[in-house]
């Protein structure tokens, strides 16, 4: 690392470790009150549906639970945090539940209603077995398949439940809590914990561990991603939404330069949940291929807590060490109000060297942040939350590696100083939960701020322009650009008895982008500047409003059907203005500013959604799935009259999905298996004028098929193993119309999506001693070759990115509430491509994933 950096990773360091010497602080005066009892166990366990509950405290406590499932489907645990009494900490869990814990010993209670003499095996003969709440007899423990004390039930039941189970997943992509298993949508989810113990802290970090999902880096390494291949080009709209606690980010067109997925650092989530196939009915534009929801922790009213992490991290070729301080602390104001405060920082170690200026690690990375949060509940009908969280990361260098023969391992050739990018987000929300007269209200308000500045060298193109007008031969696009965003969703659901289930909402948004960038020239070797082509900067707006329903309707128990529909209509706007010596010099126009005045535009789009789902027993589904989804249309920003079209429209998806989800063996084994066939019209796509300028127009259509699978096991004691794969065929079914010269025939694969991946993990836990739990695990994944953009010109031949597999290694021990990770990532240091080559800015620079990773995390929870 140059002196540059060594300066800025000094002082961060000071910064960072005062940081956390604070956080514990913060989390040791918040939670001295809170003593170890005699028989106690250390809990982290967040609110959340019973039975997922009951589940971790058995696991935590080390304890058997029996209960009837149809007792306690529909209620909510309470959080349950802290080094605690075992059977306080039961009793706080089911407070206000209806429910009680009857003990047959110190490490065994059955639940059941509160004020009930009888057992819940007297309770089950009493009731029919309803499949629709999955009445039955279940037994949470901490050692599945050994006895952890006496147990309440007789022995035939007691050996048929005895067996090793995987915990419950609930998720919201239904915009409501329910099981996993019980939801008609392919879903992934991953714990934002694991993230963070392991450091992956960015979303091509850990996108091979989600079927179906594709990720690529832009020229700024931000990523950009598709699900189930829909994708056309790098720098296109959005195929994939994003939302935080329901709250779409980042802006919705490519008009406002901003591609990119967002990357939330997931040390503040509890969650990410991936959803597959077009999601247009529920979560509306830009979700045409899938979804992406991050969900953060909520503040609890179960008393203080705290947790502090820190770790550090070193790269192949990196002579520098990463670092990671965070930590949070949940305070209870009171009985009705409750605050989160967190707070992150880290530093990435760079391994490329950039041998044009004599500077090593250039690629480096530093990223802070915090969030707040506070909880207002006067009542169980009546709830308000407040979240505020900021994010700010820097790149230092560029993240591309130069492939040609001059150039060793993790080199590269680029102006001083370029390629790095200041990324700054806010979100703000507020989320109004009421239940009046049996229906539920939720209004979901969002404020976020996006500003990206940077540059990247662009010499490739323009060098030889460049030195004869500037004496210099390099050349940078230079930016800054902020998009600002409004949202509020208001929706109302509830239930008339059994048979329907419905659900009605509005949504608006208001986005306002404002662009600045410019062609600059440079000394490369010193980063000086020595002029300027042009500046171009201007405004561009997006306004949507929607309505939008969902109705269900059960005719048994076992078989129901959900409709949908969402009608959404957009208004956009968009001007631009260039300055500067570009429009005299190359285009020969007389005048040195070019205006594209204001234009505007309106679309709308329907959107809808059937499902029949039925239901062999309470753990096995299946469904079928029509589905549809949407992206607007958007402004070409190098439009020229009678060359480059101003505008361009929507395109939709069709999907066609049957699935199926189960539990087997009693919970031993889970299964997530679909099929699906979907269809692509006017899609958009990157062509090319006559004069070669680039620009995005609607060329015809596409299809993506295919398979996916997703399994789960718990074969014996304290081991997991899980596994999936995903077969995929996306491809172009009309060539692409010999006026965009664009080569592209009927039957080319679509860029960036990979016909076959697959990612295989097993995860061994074994307890040392009482209180000792030592664990490792491995995941290997695999991700297909994969090819570039469609290129223009004769006999050009497009860009393939060979397939990689990845093989990452963890271990570590937890106790007391202490817990460390040792993880390798990568450890045989592949160099698998992500991006660059032919049809990007410089044909011989590519970006790879991360080269081996060794590190180390120890957290603790108060």
């Amino acid at each position: 690392m140059g002196s540059e950096t060594s300066e800025s990773f000094s002082y961060g360091r000071i910064v960072k470790m005062a940081s956390l010497t604070l956080l514990a602080a913060a989390g040791l005066a918040l939670t001295a009150p809170v003593m170890a009892m005699a028989d106690s166990a250390q809990f982290n366990i967040a609110s959340q549906p019973l039975p997922q509950a009951l589940k971790a405290f058995a696991a935590q406590a080390h304890m058997q639970l029996l209960y009837e499932y149809g007792a306690v489907a529909r209620a909510k645990g309470n959080a349950v945090i802290g080094d605690l009494d075992k059977h306080a900490a039961l009793a706080q869990l089911l407070k206000n539940s209806g429910l009680e814990a009857v003990y047959s010993s110190d490490t065994a209670a059955t639940i059941r209603r509160a004020g009930s003499t009888a057992s819940p095996r007297s309770q089950a003969t009493d009731q029919s077995q309803d499949s629709q709440s999955g009445s039955r007899l279940q037994l949470a423990q901490a050692t599945p398949g050994q006895t952890a004390g006496a147990s309440p039930v007789e022995s035939n039941a007691e050996a048929s439940t005895q067996q090793p189970s995987l915990q419950e997943v609930i998720v919201t992509a239904e915009k409501r809590n329910e099981r996993l298993q019980d939801t008609p949508v392919p879903v992934t989810v991953i714990a934002a914990a694991t993230l963070v113990d392991t450091n992956q802290t960015r979303l091509q970090d850990y996108y091979t561990s989600i079927p179906g999902l594709d990720l690529t880096l832009d020229n700024r390494g931000s990523p950009s991603v598709s699900i189930r291949g829909l994708s056309t080009t790098l720098y296109g709209n959005p195929t994939v939404g994003i939302t935080l606690d329901d709250v779409p980010y980042g802006a919705t067109t490519a008009s406002a330069f901003q591609w990119a997925a967002t990357d939330f650092d997931p040390n503040e989530l509890s969650n990410v949940e991936v959803l597959r196939g077009p999601q247009g009915t529920l979560y509306g534009a830009s979700s045409l291929g899938g979804l992406i929801k991050y969900e953060t922790v909520d503040p609890t009213f179960d008393g203080n807590s705290g947790r502090v992490q820190g770790g550090v991290a070193n790269v192949y070729n990196g002579n520098s060490v990463g670092y990671s301080v965070n930590g949070a602390a949940n305070v209870v104001l009171g009985d009705t109000v409750a605050i989160r405060v967190s707070g992150f920082n880290r530093l990435d170690p760079g391994y490329i060297t950039n041998i044009l200026t004599d500077q090593a690690n250039v690629n480096w990375q530093d990223a802070d942040g915090g969030r707040f949060s506070a909880l207002w509940r006067p009542s169980e009908d009546l709830s308000l939350k407040f979240s505020a969280l900021i994010q700010d990361s820097k790149t230092y260098g560029a993240p591309y590696i130069d492939s040609i023969s001059q150039f060793g391992d993790l080199q590269q050739s680029y102006i001083r100083g370029t390629g790095g990018y200041d990324r700054e987000l806010q979100a703000y929300s507020l989320t109004l939960r009421y239940r009046l007269a049996g229906v539920d209200l939720t209004s979901v308000t969002g404020y976020g701020i996006n500003t990206s500045s940077g540059s990247f060298d662009v010499s490739y193109l323009l060098g030889q322009l460049t030195e004869h007008q500037f004496g210099v031969d390099g050349d940078a696009w230079v930016e800054d650009n902020k998009t600002n965003k409004f949202s509020e969703e208001l929706r109302a659901s509830a239930s008339l008895g059994k048979s329907v289930d419905w659900l009605l909402g509005v949504f608006y948004t208001d986005e306002r982008t404002q662009l600045d960038g410019g062609h600059k020239a440079f000394d490369p070797v010193t980063g000086v500047e020595a002029g300027s082509w042009f500046d171009q900067y201007g405004p561009v707006t997006y306004r949507e409003g929607a309505v939008f329903g969902d109705l269900t309707l059960h005719f048994t128990d076992r078989f129901d059907v959900q409709l949908g529909g969402r009608e959404s209509q957009n208004r956009q706007s968009f001007s631009q203005v260039t300055d500067g010596i570009w429009n005299e010099v190359i285009v020969g126009q007389s005048s040195l500013v070019a205006i594209v005045p204001e234009a505007t535009s309106k679309d709308n789009s329907f959107t809808y959604l059937v499902t029949p789902r039925l239901k062999l027993s309470p753990d096995l589904m299946l469904y079928a799935r029509l589905a549809s989804g949407y992206r607007p249309g958007g402004y070409n920003s190098a439009a020229i009259p009678g060359t480059v079209p101003l505008t361009f429209a929507p395109d939709t998806t069709q999907n066609y999905e049957i699935g199926s989800k189960g539990d087997l063996l009693g919970h031993a084994i889970s299964f997530d298996a679909s099929i699906y066939y979907i269809k692509w019209r006017d899609i958009q796509a990157s062509v090319s004028s006559a004069t070669f300028i680039g620009y995005t127009a609607n060329v015809g259509q596409a299809k993506s098929q295919g398979a996916e699978l997703s399994v789960q096991t718990a074969p014996w004691h304290g081991l997991t193993a899980s596994a999936w794969g995903a077969w995929n065929d996306a491809q172009l079914t009309q060539a692409l119309p010999p006026d965009s010269n664009v080569n592209g025939g009927a039957g080319d694969r679509l860029p960036y999506s990979a016909p076959f991946s697959c990612a295989f993990t097993l995860r061994q836990e074994v307890e040392f001693m009482p209180g000792v739990t030592g664990f490792a695990g491995a995941t290997v994944s695999h991700v297909g070759d994969r090819d570039g953009e469609f290129l223009a010109g004769l006999g050009t031949v497009r860009q393939v990115y060979p397939g990689y597999t990845k093989t990452d290694l963890v271990a570590g021990a937890r106790s007391g509430g202490w817990n460390t990770n040792i993880y390798v990532t990568n450890v045989s240091n592949q160099r698998g491509q992500l991006s660059g080559g032919q049809g990007t800015l410089n044909p011989v620079a590519f970006t790879y994933i991360q080269p081996r990773t060794i590190g180390l995390s120890v957290s603790k929870s108060f």
